[in-house]
């Protein structure tokens, strides 16, 4: 997996930020769709993560804070 990872909620919302992403990154970062009502995603361990427009229950973000590089929310 790529450095940067983006993941964003699965709406008309989340997709236009993923695209704003898209624009700012293009292919350097890897794009995620999301709900509330799916698991956290695997396999994010030093990574660079922008939650756009949606992000997992505090409880998760916190498990996240500790393996992530870093992590943005929008």
């Amino acid at each position: 997996m790529k450095n940067i990872v983006v993941i964003y909620h699965n709406d008309l919302d989340g997709f236009g930020a993923a695209w704003a992403a898209w624009k700012k990154f293009g292919n350097k970062a890897k794009y995620l769709a999301s709900d509330y009502t799916m698991p956290v995603h695997r396999g994010l361990k030093n990574k660079e993560i922008y939650f756009l427009d949606f992000c997992y229950a505090l409880s998760e973000m916190k498990k996240l804070k500790k393996e992530a590089k870093s992590i943005t929310i929008i």
